[in-house]
């Protein structure tokens, strides 16, 4: 199994967006009590904020997962490479493997290629947040090597030193 990252593709940020949108404000439902109507209001107006240019927002990489081989799509993933505290790291702000292509190993395939990407684009940790209730995501990221950083919200946040 060989995966690869490339660019979204309109059709695709479309799809992921839609997928993203649902995901968050089901979070914010089940976590912090919003009506559907509010956590839908509250995603899509974060989600603006953080991708003003959408596709095309500096710093911002929106990238389809594939099979090398195939180029069949195993996923989306969206990092964001910034400046914190006086150095760079990479924050994962969304992630998803088709359910058809789940319990593969493709997850943990991209975020090793994720990270193997940011420290190439000079990035010194990889930081991400994972709700609580997402038991799946946090044993992958264990898996992975991130460690505990800090309780806020509905979740955690965790790193890895790349």
């Amino acid at each position: 199994m060989s995966i690869m990252f490339r660019k979204m593709k309109t059709e695709e940020f479309d799809t992921f967006y839609q997928w993203s949108v649902e995901h968050h404000a089901k979070e914010l439902m089940e976590e912090c009590h919003m009506s559907q109507r509010k956590a839908i209001k509250e995603t899509k107006k974060e989600v603006a904020q953080m991708l003003p240019n959408g596709l095309n927002t500096e710093h911002n990489y929106l990238m389809t997962i594939e099979e090398k081989d195939n180029k069949e799509i195993i996923g989306f993933i969206w990092t964001i490479h910034e400046e914190t505290a006086g150095h760079k790291q990479s924050f994962l702000c969304d992630f998803v493997i088709l359910e058809s292509k789940r319990r593969k190993g493709y997850a943990t395939a991209a975020l090793h290629l994720a990270e193997k990407n940011a420290a190439e684009a000079g990035c010194q940790e990889s930081v991400l947040f994972v709700a609580d209730r997402n038991y799946a995501a946090r044993t992958l990221y264990e898996k992975c090597g991130y460690k505990f950083l800090k309780q806020e919200d509905y979740g955690k946040y965790m790193t890895k030193q790349l």
